[in-house]
């Protein structure tokens, strides 16, 4: 099955010559999620910055907006990149996402994972327990900002920072069973006859 790109949304700033810019995608293992059926969700990030830029935080939560309950979130795994020095790699699945999630690095630490497109931020399985829709919202945790990039060469610099934007809502429609199409097209058949 083809993958699917569902959230995508791009922010960035110019600095000088230097375009800076981050892109978080979320891929799908499938183009849709039948009821009762799941898959793999995988987030990554893009982005560009000066000199050496690396993803130093990523801080954020992924909530229920609307339709919370219709799909179950397990499983989750997030990026190797943090440094256990900041503290440990956090996040948690519940009812409503996945919420506190946490990871750090910085070069005046040590040396830190410069890759600069489709680093792993999380990876997590999505089962869908309803036929209704849903959506998911990127929301910060307890920074003002969801994501930081800086740059390698220069180990003391404060981070691009980026906040909640930097990401589409990511949206699941509402699938209706074959069973329904069925019964909802007998029932118009049916007001038909009896209004004639």
């Amino acid at each position: 099955m083809k993958n699917a790109v569902l959230a995508v949304a791009m922010c960035g700033l110019a600095s000088g010559a230097i375009a800076q810019s981050l892109t978080i995608n979320i891929h799908l293992s499938g183009t849709y999620i039948p009821f009762g059926e799941s898959m793999t969700a995988t987030m990554t990030a893009t982005f560009t910055g000066e000199g050496a830029p690396y993803m130093s935080v990523a801080d954020f939560n992924l909530e229920a907006i609307s339709g919370a309950g219709n799909f179950e979130f397990s499983n989750l795994v997030l990026g190797d990149w943090n440094m256990n020095a900041l503290g440990p790699a956090t996040g948690t699945i519940g009812a409503n996402g996945i919420s506190d999630v946490h990871l750090s690095q910085q070069a005046l630490f040590g040396a830190v994972d410069t890759t600069n497109t489709g680093l792993l931020i999380a990876t997590w399985t999505i089962q869908r327990n309803r036929e209704q829709g849903a959506r998911y919202r990127l929301t910060a945790t307890d920074a003002p900002f969801t994501f930081g990039i800086n740059d390698a060469n220069d180990s003391l610099g404060a981070p691009t920072i980026y906040g909640p934007e930097v990401m589409a809502d990511l949206f699941f429609p509402h699938v209706p069973a074959p069973s329904g199409i069925v019964v909802l097209g007998l029932s118009g058949i049916m007001c038909t006859r009896r209004h004639r």
